[in-house]
């Protein structure tokens, strides 16, 4: 995994994640995150970058899991969310982690 973001804006980001097993292995997919004024009380919103094939991002890039909608509490944090997509989106459990 790799966080990318601006010095001056941290409420937006991208996350990108390069899977070395499963089914997207070799693969590098970046989401964005949006983070509204609201947070924590509100979830951010997570749209992937690149079109892909998958039961959980739909045809526009949304990002559908459900600590991101019904079941986020403000308790969660951003980790949270790396890890939802990280497992949930099946794109590997090897994956390197390196932040900038």
């Amino acid at each position: 995994m790799e966080l990318k973001r601006e010095l001056d804006n941290y409420k937006e980001f991208s996350l990108a994640i390069n899977p070395d097993e499963g089914m997207y292995k070799g693969g590098h997919f970046e989401f964005k995150f949006d983070i509204k004024p609201t947070f924590p009380y509100d979830a951010p919103k997570v749209r992937c970058k690149q079109k892909i094939y998958h039961p959980n991002i739909d045809l526009e890039g949304n990002v559908c899991l459900n600590i991101l909608r019904e079941d986020w509490k403000p308790v969660l944090n951003l980790n949270a969310v790396f890890v939802g997509l990280q497992v949930r989106c099946d794109l590997g459990r090897k994956c390197r982690a390196m932040i900038r």
